[in-house]
């Protein structure tokens, strides 16, 4: 399966591990392009943890630790990776 991304109107952004696929708001609904950028990059980091990938088993629910890591890996990847952009 190859990830795929789209921009949507409305709502949230996130990475469906099941879809593989990357759904983002439109850049005008961020407050400047690098909040666009930045969220991108989060969701882009988690794409990493895909079976076909690293397989970080992104299955883990809201509140347990392996939730908590994988939000840590997203946002030092993000971080680390805008910064060097």
């Amino acid at each position: 399966m190859a990830l795929s991304h789209r921009t949507e109107g409305a709502g949230q952004a996130y990475y469906s591990p099941s879809k593989d696929r990357i759904v983002l708001p439109a850049p005008g609904q961020f407050k400047d392009m690098e909040s666009f950028q930045m969220t991108a990059l989060h969701e882009m980091a988690h794409s990493t943890g895909h079976s076909s990938r690293l397989d970080r088993g992104l299955h883990h629910p809201f509140g347990t630790c392996g939730y908590a890591r994988e939000e840590i890996i997203a946002e030092f990847t993000a971080a680390v990776t805008g910064r060097d952009l």
